[in-house]
This record gives C-alpha cells, structure tokens and sequence, in this order.
C-alpha cells in the first residue's frame, strides 16, 4: 500500500511551502553566487550598454529585449551600473520560474511539483541562461506566470506578465507560434491545462488589454526614464528578422548533444516514464512533454545562429515529463529494502568508476594505448552493472533490481547534474557558457577595471575629467567605461586619456601613454572542436579557446605617483 502524500508530508513536520521556498532560495543562490565575475560577451555588453543608456535617458539603440532593458534600465538609475544588477533581472527570473509548480500542485500532485521545483532551480541550462544577459528565461518565466495568472483568472497579472514576454525579445515571437499551435489543437480537450474560454467574458478581457497595454508602455520605457524607448516594442520582431538573416555560427550538432547531455537525468527518467505508461497503457500521459522537448530542441537547432536559447523551453519540458516518476520512485517502497539499498550503493560504486574512467579518456588521444585501456575498463564498469541487475532479478524480484537500478541512476546523475551547474558559475569556466552562446566573451582578464584602479591609487585626476576612444573597436565596449556618469567619447585619439584598440592599430602618440597588452575577445575554437569535446566538457574538461589581443593606452599624467 502506497502511503499518501497528505501524511507524509505531516509526518516530516515541515509545511510543503517551505519545502518550496528552501527550493527557491536554493536556485536563486546558485544564479546570483559569483553573478558579478563572469565576462560579458559582446551582445551582453551591447545590451547592458544599451539599458546603461536608457538610465540615463539618451538611449541610441534600441535592444531586442525590451524587457531587459527597461526594468535593469530602474536598477542602474537606482543604483551603479554593476556587472551584478547588470545580470540580476535575468537571474530574478529564473529563480521565479522555480516557483511556478507551487501554483500547479493541485494538478502535478504536491510531491511532482516539488520534484519540478528542485529540477529547475538545479538544471545546467537554465542555470547558465538565468546568469546572461542574452538570454530566454526571462520570455520563459513571464510566460510561465502569465499562464498562471490566467489559470487563477487574475487578468491584470496575466496581462502584465503576457505583456513582460512580448518584450523579451525574438524568443516570444517563436513560441508563441508554438503556444498558438499549441492551443488549437488542445481546445476542445477538457483536460487541458489553460481555459482561454474566459476571454469570452468582455469584462476580464478589457482587464487584460488594459494590463498588457500598460505594461508595454511602462517597461519599454523604463518606466518613462527613456521615452523613445517605446519605439522598441516591436523590437522582438525585428531582432528575429535580423536573427533568420545570420549564417550560422554554431554547429548544427551542438544544440542535439547539449541538449541531450545537459538534461540526460530528466530525459532519462522521461523516457523510462514513457515506457511504463506504454506498459499500463497510457501511451499518450507524458508524451505530449517529449514531443515539446523535441520540437524546441529542433527549433535551437534552426535558429542556432547567435545561442541556443530554446534549449532552455526543452529543459522545462524534460522536467514536466519525468517528475512524476522521480517522484514516485522517491515515495515507493519495496518489501526488500535492505536488499534494495546494499544493491543501490553496489551500483553507485560502479557508475562512480565508470565516472572516473571517463576522465581518463579526455585526456588521451583516440587509438593510444591509454585509450585502449580506458575504454576497456569504461566496458567492463557497463558490462559488471549489467550482470548485477540481471543476478539480482534472478536471485530476488524484477521489482528490486529496477529499484535499485533507478535509485542508482538517479544519485548519480543528480551528482553529475549539480557538477555540471556548478561548474557554469565558476567565472573561470568560460567555455560551459560559450557552449550555449556564440560569443565572443569580452576583456576576459577585466584589464580595464585593473587600470582604472590603478589611475585610483596613483593618480590625481579627478575621474570626471577622464576621457576615452575605442580606436577600431566596436561601440560595444563602452560599457567598460562607465564608471562616472560623465565619462564620454573623446572625438580625437590623441585627446582620449584612456584608448583601447587593436594591437594592429597605429598610434603615433605612443610616447605620451603608458600601454599594457590586454585579451579584447576569447572564444571557442570552432573548427578545433569535434562533437566529442562537448561531451567531454560533462567531466570538466576544458573546450579549445582562441584569443584576440589589444592594448590599453592610459596619458602618463594620470600617473603622478601622488594619492
């Protein structure tokens, strides 16, 4: 007999909310922890600049994701124009999105929805999108909330968070096609999840309007801090435009194997979710969850020209389709137990050798002797897990030996999936997050930062009066050089105080300046990396990088040598 949820819960003594608010605190830890030290790659930098500009009200350009820009465009003018609060607006969303299953127990079941929960705040890939700036959570989340709000038929909520979406940049725009396919094929199924039945009512739909509206207007806008950013509207559209106008810069393989790679706990448990219900003859209860997975894995791969920003949708969906038999796997109980968990932690032993194995054959060449030898032990490892599972379902029962084999897999890749997460967040680990972007990352080494400090401590300028010049590099690295309000361009290089450029750049006046050699771009070395080096970065292995240098030129008389 199967114990109710219900008990369990009042058993353990600890309300089910905070089982989910430990979740969220959890996931937002991991999104804002070290938030500050990653490098920004050049179309972070582009839109930080961007919503630095809305701030201030002088805004040029125009981002794609309005979203972004408007709400982090109140955090600069409230605060400094941090590396922080410059990612902080997407991390906020992707630790909100950790608590949406809390509004979907009723329907999930409270153990499911805390089992989504926990595989969302701890998921590689939303993990890594939810710390850039480029990035598709936060049409994700608004999404997510807006289909909330509308479930709890709350329209000025859904308009809001509907309206949030639409700003989020060319993502919407593609799932929303999806999310009307979507809808009209599921509109006369009574066990669909959404009632769009309630726009019938001229009431609530004039709330939602009126919502929507407002929020448009309010978040392109900053909230009237920058006006003309309401010309931005549209601007998901066209920055979609401009996307399908890319060649494409990753690999068409490269969203398939992070995908898979990525996310192979919940797709594994999804699949074996699937064959059980074949089995009791649901065939069609958690398909729907792999079909979306794949369909958004397919759309990463034909929109692959800048990011793999759909692989974020397919991590959600991954989720939806095994946390209810992760969740029933954690709640079942055998007569066997003792039996169950001396196999369990035989097997974990072994995928932990497997694990071991594994890293040795990253760091040999194919064909080498090494080689040989660890993939025969990586054989062995698979083959001796085989033959356990088999002897234990002749020695015991079937029930058993599945058992233990799934709480095995499950241990092991809940490790693996938190090593990989953590592993992102490391602001030296550079190519995790390259892997889902096209980069390149910028001034990797924050050399601009070091010299200003330096101008700090030794110099006597007053900041204000510091000037700069990109010489031949691209306006993007303005945002570099934000650190006083009236820091600007000088219009002559040999008037700048400060000139960053190319190193193949001339300077005449070299004798006036003190130069220091800086990295301007870092990324991936694509034609050096073969399908199996992204494979090889789920042990920690490193993928090839290639580097561009320039020069930092600072005037010799911000040296004075006086504090």
């Amino acid at each position: 007999m199967q114990p109710d949820e219900k008990t369990i819960f009042h058993e353990e003594k600890i309300p089910l909310f905070t089982w989910f608010l430990l979740t969220f605190l959890f996931g937002l830890g991991l999104r804002v922890w070290k938030l500050g030290g990653l490098s920004f790659t050049l179309a972070e930098a582009q839109a930080a600049q961007n919503a630095w500009m809305m701030a201030l009200g002088n805004a040029a350009e125009l981002p794609g994701s309005m979203s972004y820009a408007g709400l982090s465009a109140i955090l600069f003018r409230l605060f400094e124009p941090s590396s922080f609060l410059a990612r902080f607006i997407p991390a906020l969303s992707g630790s909100v999105l950790v608590l949406v299953p809390w509004f979907w127990r009723d329907r999930l079941g409270d153990k499911t929805a805390l089992v989504l929960a926990v595989g969302l705040a701890i998921d590689p890939i939303l993990l890594t999108f939810s710390r850039q700036i480029i990035t598709p959570v936060i049409v994700l989340s608004a999404l997510a909330l807006a289909a909330t709000a509308l479930r709890y038929k709350r329209p000025v909520l859904a308009g809001v968070f509907f309206g949030a979406a639409f700003l989020g940049g060319y993502t919407f725009w593609v799932a929303a096609v999806v999310g009307a396919v979507y809808c009209f094929v599921s509109r006369k199924d009574p066990a669909a999840p959404l009632d769009f039945s309630v726009f019938r009512d001229k009431a609530f739909l004039i709330r939602f309007l009126t919502a929507f509206v407002l929020s448009l207007a309010s978040i392109s806008s900053a909230f009237l801090l920058s006006p003309n950013g309401l010309g931005g509207i549209a601007g998901g559209l066209v920055e979609l435009v401009k996307v399908l106008g890319e060649p494409y810069k990753l690999e068409l393989y490269q969203p398939i194997i992070i995908g898979i790679a990525y996310s192979l706990l919940p797709l594994l448990f999804a699949v074996w979710e699937f064959v059980s219900n074949l089995q009791n003859k649901q065939p069609t209860k958690n398909l729907p969850y792999l079909i979306a997975w794949g369909v958004s894995v397919l759309l990463s791969v034909l929109l692959g020209r800048l990011d793999l920003g759909f692989l974020a949708f397919a991590a959600v969906f991954a989720w939806l389709g095994a946390a209810e038999g992760i969740s029933r796997l954690i709640e079942q109980k055998t007569e066997q137990q003792e039996i169950v968990f001396g196999v369990t932690l035989f097997q974990i032993v072994i995928l932990g050798y497997i694990l071991m194995v594994s890293r040795r054959l990253t760091g040999v060449s194919v064909g080498s002797q090494d080689f040989r030898f660890s993939a025969l032990a990586v054989f062995a490892g698979v083959l001796l897990m085989v033959i356990s599972t088999i002897l234990v379902t002749f020695g015991w029962r079937r029930q058993v030996s599945t058992k233990a084999l799934q709480n095995s897999l499950l241990i092991m890749l809940l490790v693996v999936t938190l090593g990989i997460g953590l592993r992102s967040i490391n602001s030296g680990s550079q190519s995790a997050t390259l892997s889902v972007l096209a980069g390149p990352i910028l001034l990797p080494n924050n050399d601009v930062a070091a010299a200003v400090h330096e101008i700090d401590r030794n110099g006597m300028v007053d900041k204000a009066e510091i000037t700069y010049d990109l010489g031949d590099l691209k306006p993007d690295f303005s945002w570099f050089f934000r650190y006083q309000d009236d820091w600007e361009s000088s219009k002559s290089v040999l008037q700048a105080d400060l000139v960053l450029s190319t190193a193949e750049q001339s300077f005449s006046a070299a004798d006036e300046y003190r130069g220091r050699n800086v990295v301007l771009y870092r990324q991936i070395d694509q034609p050096m990396v073969k399908p199996i080096r992204f494979l090889e970065t789920l042990l920690g292995e490193p993928l090839p990088m290639t580097s561009t240098s320039g020069i930092l030129w600072v005037r010799l008389n911000l040296f004075t040598g006086a504090n």
